[in-house]
């Protein structure tokens, strides 16, 4: 049974890795700097260390023999503090969007009465104006617990942070992650977790990563929010759900016929 619903941010509320690349370039351009980062690129990096070590590790890869001097140095937060600045302002206007079918998914869980929460890298300011710019002011009251910061090392115990706001196990929890990181704090957390497809998520790397985490082994993606009725969606995740926690070992799910390559089953397809 889930009693409870955990949902990261990057992917899976909204495509915010998109708003952070967007917001880089537009930093560099306001510089009169001659970068601009692709996807391709862009995803590479979120492999690496994210967050503000995104632009180090840029310059240690592209320009190995630069020295870090002073100025560059300040260089780099400047760029940083502006990059934040306009995600900031993209959030509050209402530009980053929340997934399509999301807001009709998160009703049709709380109507059957699953709590949800929110375990993210990203600033409580920064959810809380995502939630609000999309659903209206005081929209985070949708959520019992949001455990939200920053650091690396932080995420590694948010999902832990949750279940003991929330005074639940983990095998009455599942959690939708798009993010290595945010896949490991669940897999430490031991809860269940369903990969979400977002535009920088390696369903690959996340279901290898849910694999060496052992207690929390899951095979579910959910492809889109709105690749089917909500209802219908709520319905294959519990399925879902009691055959994991049923099977109580680090064995995948059957897979659906077709997509037998990582012994995926996809939710909503």
């Amino acid at each position: 049974m889930i009693e409870a619903m955990i949902f990261g941010v990057d992917g899976v509320l909204a495509e915010t890795h998109e708003m952070r690349r967007n917001a880089f370039n537009s930093a560099f351009a306001d510089g009169c700097i001659e970068w601009h980062w692709g996807r391709v690129l862009y995803a590479e990096l979120l492999k690496m260390r994210g967050g503000d070590a995104m632009l180090d590790d840029f310059i240690a890869s592209q320009f190995p023999h630069w020295e870090r001097t002073e100025d560059l140095k300040k260089l780099m937060a400047v760029i940083n503090r502006r990059q934040k600045s306009i995600c900031r302002q993209m959030l509050e206007s209402g530009s980053v969007a929340l997934r399509p079918g999301l807001c009709d998914f998160l009703q049709c869980a709380t109507q059957a009465g699953v709590r949800l929460a929110i375990a993210t890298e990203e600033s409580e300011a920064e959810v809380t104006s995502l939630l609000e710019a999309n659903l209206g002011r005081g929209a985070g009251q949708l959520f019992d617990v949001v455990i939200a910061g920053g650091a690396d090392s932080r995420m590694e115990a948010a999902h832990s942070r949750v279940l003991e706001a929330l005074g639940v196990e983990a095998s009455g929890c599942l959690a939708f992650e798009s993010s290595l990181s945010g896949v490991r704090s669940a897999a430490r957390a031991g809860i269940p977790t369903a990969i979400v497809s977002g535009l920088y998520q390696q369903i690959g790397d996340c279901c290898d990563q849910l694999a060496a985490g052992a207690r929390s082994a899951s095979s579910t993606v959910v492809a889109r929010w709105d690749a089917v009725a909500p209802e219908r969606l709520l319905d294959e995740l519990r399925v879902a759900h009691v055959a994991r926690t049923a099977a109580n070992d680090t064995r995948a799910l059957p897979a659906t016929p077709g997509h037998t390559e990582k012994e995926v089953a996809y939710a909503g397809i």
